[in-house]
């Protein structure tokens, strides 16, 4: 799986996930969060219900590897 958590310059923050299946499709529990802080006043994220939080479906985001690492080792 691979997991991601951003802070935007805008001060929303956006975590994402996706599972990898050995079909090479995407997962049905991928999915995300987009917090908006301002919009919170101040209250701690509790759920989907809260203002300022959105819950990204998979279909809102697609993650693409850019390059990949490999070690000195070759793992």
């Amino acid at each position: 799986w691979d997991w991601f958590s951003l802070q935007l310059d805008d001060a929303r923050s956006i975590m994402a996930f996706r599972l990898r299946r050995y079909d090479g499709a995407r997962d049905d529990f991928d999915h995300g969060l987009l917090v908006a802080p301002q919009d919170l006043d101040g209250r701690p994220v509790i759920g989907q219900g809260d203002p300022g939080v959105k819950i990204l479906q998979s279909s809102d985001f697609t993650l693409s590897p850019q390059r990949f690492y490999q070690d000195a080792r070759g793992a």
